[in-house]
């Protein structure tokens, strides 16, 4: 059975939670841009629809044509692990020797001589991506008025 340093444990969990939030991050951002956005010489273009609606000059109502990103029509959320709560048992070794680090392992089986502690983590993530809705507002803004 592998040991390994407590701390060893604790940095291989966070490091799997910062690889899972890179992840969803990079994968949210993918899903952004082949939806909404087409590539053409390494600038993207927002995809329109072109829709006719009510123009009012001068008092006067008219039917234009205009042409609206689909990202400004669809309602965005940010994809993020919120919470994430791990937990499970390992056996503490070297509690009887003061100058020794804590040695973790998984535990043998519940008749284990060695103590055992319930580790759990929690894991809380940052708020939504803010550049998602800054650049809904810029796409908004670009709209006649």
């Amino acid at each position: 059975m592998s040991s390994f340093s407590l701390k060893a444990v604790f940095e291989a969990v966070h490091q799997a939670a910062v690889d899972a939030a890179a992840a969803v991050e990079s994968a949210s951002w993918d899903a952004i841009r082949d939806k909404y956005f087409t590539q053409a010489d390494g600038a993207y273009t927002p995809k329109t629809i072109r829709m006719i609606l009510p123009h009012v000059d001068q008092g006067n109502v008219t039917q234009q044509p205009y042409d609206l990103p689909l990202f400004a029509l669809s309602k965005h959320h940010a994809l993020s692990i919120d919470t994430m709560k791990i937990e499970f048992d390992v056996e503490l070794r070297g509690l009887d020797k003061p100058d020794a680090s804590l040695i973790a392992a998984m535990p043998k089986s519940f008749l284990s001589r060695n103590p055992i502690a319930k580790v759990s983590i929690t894991f809380k993530g940052g708020d939504a991506q803010e550049s998602v809705m800054m650049l809904n507002d810029k796409i908004l803004q670009s709209f006649p008025r």
